[in-house]
């Protein structure tokens, strides 16, 4: 029946049973009423006989979900074929990996309306950060680390030449921190600056006494320490840099600021950083 309505002739779809069992891959199962079938089942047939049928266009829900990682790769393997014959795939998924993966264009819904729709790699950075903002503000303390109380504290705590709530920095650019501490005794403070993931996963952590640094003295109780990362590997995503205050010793925290910001760029790549490498043998892009 899904066959005839997809056009297919008894004839043909005669010709392409074998082809569309063995890409189903269910087994004896096939022989059972569908109503026997599992979902996933139930998926992999339809998805079968489409794949049969050669259209071209392709609407999906979800359907690289189910079955097991052998038959979403042959899927995956089956839809870039469909693409590269010049066909159209509408595909709906909560997976950013084959959103990026498999479509050029993006649309992102919420609550039943177009939130941001564009080019797949801004829409789909966005998404990805708007969860990772979603999941860490359970978790997010900052509120309550900020503050005067401290003998040792955050005065100032800036990223020059950048200002107000949206910071966005393009991947591969250099970010620059300054941070003003306040020591009570007239002693040069430590200042810990770290970078996180925007769900408080942390990425990078240095302290100035590590690297042997002494601040610049702006009165004799105010110290301006400037750090710059260069070229930073953060792959696009939501992230926040703080900067903490420590005592001269930098054994105790005393104080903590936070500047969120979002790194744009394009990228298929998993994980945090970009890891220089090189890959040996033939690549068609070119790309090391």
């Amino acid at each position: 029946m899904k066959a005839a309505l997809l056009g297919m002739s008894t004839r043909r779809l005669d010709r392409k049973l074998d082809e569309i069992l063995a890409f189903a891959d269910i087994g004896d199962y096939v022989y059972e009423p569908v109503k026997h079938y599992s979902s996933g089942m139930v998926v992999r047939l339809g998805f079968a006989v489409v794949a049969a049928s050669d259209p071209e266009l392709l609407i999906t829900d979800e359907v690289l979900a189910v079955g097991d990682e052998s038959f979403q790769k042959k899927c995956i393997r089956w839809i870039e074929s469909f693409l590269e014959r010049g066909n159209t795939l509408l595909m709906v998924s909560h997976s950013m990996f084959l959103v990026q993966k498999l479509c050029q264009q993006a649309i992102w819904l919420h609550d039943g309306k177009t939130r941001e729709l564009g080019d797949v790699f801004p829409v789909t950075q966005s998404y990805l950060a708007w969860h990772e903002e979603k999941n860490a503000a359970e978790r997010r303390h900052r509120r309550s680390l900020q503050g005067t109380g401290g003998q040792y504290r955050v005065s100032e705590f800036s990223l020059p030449g950048h200002v107000g709530d949206d910071i966005v920095i393009a991947s591969g650019s250099d970010l620059e921190a300054e941070i003003v501490l306040h020591s009570p005794d007239g002693r040069p403070p430590v200042a810990l600056v770290g970078v996180m993931r925007a769900d408080g996963t942390p990425v990078y952590g240095v302290a100035s006494d590590f690297d042997g640094v002494r601040p610049e003295s702006l009165d004799d109780q105010n110290y301006r320490f400037r750090i710059r990362f260069e070229r930073m590997p953060l792959l696009p995503g939501s992230y926040s840099i703080r900067g903490h205050a420590m005592d001269p010793e930098g054994i105790r925290l005393f104080d903590t600021a936070e500047i969120r910001f979002s790194v744009s760029g394009e990228s298929r790549e998993m994980g945090m950083v970009r890891l220089p490498h090189r890959w040996n043998g033939n690549s068609s892009s070119g790309k090391h």
